[in-house]
């Protein structure tokens, strides 16, 4: 197979603005030329794109609603969808305006008639129905014919997948002249089948291209056929050369573009020509694009520089419109006052032209997001508003409620907990009726008030109680304190007195940690001076002791069980310390330093080896009390 030279001519690409927002691809109107090199292309195919027709959205700015429902349904069975975004679009921003001034002029009316502006109700009247109907029925039927257009691609995309497979076949048949006949079929069904997917084209171009290289060259025992083919393909692209050179003097540049991109795709599909032709033909067609192309080049830099300028100005005015985003008030004015402010920035949006392709998506993305925030978040304000305030009298009513309840009851520090509870609660429900805040708030304060006024006359009497427990339990450990070293310093005497000790209820707070002190020392010094018991006795009764303590209080159960989950913790930690240090050893040499560590891990061992000994005794003790 014999192999043509590439060359290729770069030309810019932009896009025009809409003076939307929108963004116009010069792509589609202009495309760099690329010749094919062996059978077809170089390895990319360029779609054809439709003629881009001409509209200006300040056509609309005059038109009344119905004017408007007109366009829309002049369009409404238009093949041109590109004309059919363009024109839902503008109507879209002109009849918005024309409906906030009629909402606006209603609520004007409204509130001259005597009606309160909270109790506006703007209703849409049948032009604003019949406008959204088309509206969405346009949409519904371009999202249609997208995806319509995206199945058509997935197909063609199967059938050249196919062809490709049919080829591979073909290069191991032993027929060469019915394969070539097979061959030029499959070349031709290529060629009538349309676009495939973008992602594809590269991938199913060099593959096509590659093998019919290697069909070519298998069987050059047809190279005068294909010769023959070469020269009638020269006849084709001369004359398209010719059709290229005309195009230069076609005044509307827009549509030599569009007919020069169709003679590309023509080229493209033509195949090779003969060797020596090849480069001067090429050139040809080349020169002839390089002079359609080079009446764009002035206009589209001149483009590019307006673009740049349009996105400073438009970035500047996205920063303003994001701050909208994230108002929020309670007050209708401000939110009034706001939109009126957002209405001026967006006249201002739409004063200015288009941007760069590359930054028109994101820009706009960010620039209507926050728009359209604005507007959602205000719509769910005056939805909520009454609702909610009503929403919040009933939380409010039910609290109420809850504090009665609390108000007679005996248990002060629940009740106390749960009526601070619902303070705090009663705070973050938000504004209730203008008309019952008062008496809400005075009934919820003096359930309130009516409990902790029972709770100070309370206290004062169970204080009293409290001082009676003290002065109980300080006669224990002074018992305790006289008896350590006595002959009466039994262990029998020790448990009873505990049990009084433990039985006697609440001091006051202010001398609970001074009496456990004195408690504990007295029970220690109790236990040492005893005479004939062990040691092990000792500190099991002293265990015993700790652990009464906790079986006097509430969630006795869940206390202990929790403090002996910690020890089989702290079991468990120092044995795999002990572990980690046996492992240790086995790496130290022998020498006079290594003896020296083992010594020190030997005895850290041996301590933790105790402590978990006395932890193990003080978990027995605490099982036998569960």
């Amino acid at each position: 197979m014999e192999n043509e030279k590439v060359i290729s001519t770069q030309t810019d690409v932009c896009q025009e603005g809409t003076g939307n927002g929108e963004a116009l691809d010069a792509e589609k109107v202009t495309k760099p030329v690329q010749e094919v090199e062996g059978e077809t292309a170089e390895g990319q195919e360029q779609e054809q794109q439709p003629a881009v027709q001409e509209f200006d959205p300040a056509q609309f700015d005059p038109l009344s609603r119905e004017e408007l429902v007109s366009e829309l349904e002049k369009i409404k069975a238009s093949e041109d969808f590109r004309h059919v975004d363009q024109v839902m679009k503008a109507a879209r921003n002109v009849y918005g305006k024309l409906r906030e001034a009629a909402r606006a002029e209603a609520l004007k009316a409204f509130v001259e008639s005597g009606g309160e502006e909270d109790d506006f109700d703007y209703r849409f009247d049948p032009v604003d129905k019949q406008f959204d109907s088309l509206y969405k029925g346009l949409k519904e039927r371009k999202h249609k014919h997208y995806e319509a257009l995206d199945r058509e691609r997935q197909a063609n995309y199967r059938e050249k997948s196919a062809l490709l497979g049919r080829l591979r076949v073909i290069l191991d048949s032993d027929d060469p002249q019915s394969s070539m006949n097979v061959v030029r079929d499959i070349q031709q069904e290529w060629k009538k089948i349309g676009q495939v997917p973008p992602q594809f084209v590269q991938t199913l171009w060099a593959n096509y291209k590659a093998l019919l290289d290697r069909f070519y060259d298998k069987r050059s025992i047809y190279f005068e056929l294909k010769e023959l083919d070469r020269k009638k393909n020269l006849e084709k692209k001369i004359r398209l050369c010719e059709r290229a050179e005309d195009l230069v003097n076609l005044e509307d540049v827009r549509e030599a573009i569009r007919q020069l991109n169709a003679l590309h795709d023509d080229y493209k599909a033509i195949g090779p020509v003969p060797k020596d032709k090849q480069e001067e033909l090429w050139t040809r067609f080349k020169d002839a694009s390089d002079q359609v192309y080079l009446r764009r080049k002035e206009f589209v830099e001149e483009l590019k520089v307006e673009l740049r300028e349009n996105l400073k100005l438009k970035l500047a005015l996205v920063e303003k419109v994001d701050e909208y985003a994230t108002f929020d008030s309670d007050r209708i004015n401000e939110w009034n006052e706001k939109t009126k402010e957002l209405m001026e920035l967006q006249k201002s949006w739409d004063s200015i032209g288009g941007m760069p392709k590359e930054n028109s998506r994101e820009v706009n993305k960010r620039f209507w997001a926050s728009f359209k925030k604005f507007f959602s978040n205000k719509s769910e304000f005056f939805k909520r508003l009454e609702s909610m305030r009503a929403d919040n009298l009933a939380k409010k009513e039910a609290l109420v409620e809850k504090a009665l309840g609390f108000s007679q009851s005996e248990e002060f520090d629940t009740a106390a907990e749960e009526l601070k509870k619902l303070q705090v609660e009663w705070k973050k429900i938000g504004p209730v009726p203008e008309k019952s805040r008062n008496e809400v708030y005075d009934r919820f304060k003096a359930a309130c008030d009516a409990f902790f006024n029972r709770r100070r006359e309370q206290n004062k009497t169970q204080e009293k109680e409290f001082e009676e427990n003290l002065a109980k339990k300080e006669a224990v450990c002074e018992k305790l304190e006289a008896m350590a070293g006595s002959d009466v310093a039994t262990m029998e005497t020790y448990e009873e007195l505990c049990a009084e000790f433990d039985s006697y209820g609440f001091v006051p707070r202010k001398a609970i940690k001074q009496i456990r002190k004195r408690f504990a020392e007295a029970t220690e010094n109790y236990l040492n001076s005893m005479q004939g018991v062990s040691e092990a006795d000792k500190r099991q009764a002293m265990i015993q002791a700790k652990y009464n303590k906790l079986l006097s209080g509430g969630n006795a159960s869940s206390k202990l069980r929790r403090k002996e989950q910690e020890l089989r913790e702290e079991i468990s930690e120092i044995e795999n310390d002990i572990s980690v240090w046996k492992n240790n050893l086995e790496f130290f040499s022998n020498s006079s330093t290594a003896d020296k560590l083992r010594d020190e891990f030997d005895k850290k061992i041996a301590e933790a080896q105790a402590k978990i000994g006395d932890l193990k005794s003080e978990l027995r003790v605490l099982r036998s009390m569960l």
